[in-house]
């Protein structure tokens, strides 16, 4: 399953986001912080899976940007 990933750095960390699963984890480096967020990703998807409430989300996802 592929899925988008945003990162961004907050202070010290890089923050994580899988927008899809609105799912989001921190690292101390982009890499460190795509790492964890895979891991929970995988963690959300089989804890939903065991509670059966699991259904296929969008995942064709637009990414764009915006200018205000």
């Amino acid at each position: 399953m592929k899925l988008s990933a945003v990162l961004w750095r907050e202070e010290d960390q890089w923050i994580a986001l899988c927008p899809e699963l609105d799912v989001v984890s921190q690292g101390d480096n982009p890499e460190h912080a795509l790492k964890m967020l895979k891991e929970a990703v995988e963690a959300y998807i089989e804890t939903a899976k065991e509670l059966g409430v699991w259904k296929e989300k969008q995942t064709n996802v637009f990414l764009t940007t915006l200018e205000v």
